[in-house]
């Protein structure tokens, strides 16, 4: 099950898609990194510039909790490479929702 959902924007600098499944860094706060995957809804691919609604799954909810609301920005990244962006829309891991 989905942590989040959220609406994903692609902004690889190197022009690639990415397609649902990805599993980038997700910059939870200024202090934790966590992997997640990214499950696009209605799409297999993202190209750059585009954006969608997708499920976001993070590794370890359990170690920040309380770090995600409606409306949180949340980049993600390959390395220190920003791949893309998330805005949360929905909390689904009450673990995770701040209260």
């Amino acid at each position: 099950m989905a942590d989040i959902k959220a609406k994903v924007k692609n902004l690889r600098e190197s022009g690639n898609y990415f397609s649902s499944g990805y599993r980038p860094a997700f910059k939870i706060n200024k202090d934790y990194l966590s992997t997640g995957e990214i499950k696009l809804i209605g799409r297999k691919k993202l190209d750059v510039g585009e954006s969608c609604e997708a499920y976001i799954s993070f590794l370890t909810p359990e170690i920040y909790p309380e770090s995600m609301w409606k409306g949180k920005k949340l980049i993600f990244l390959e390395g220190e490479k920003i791949t893309g962006e998330a805005i949360v829309e929905e909390v689904y891991n009450q673990i995770l929702l701040l209260k």
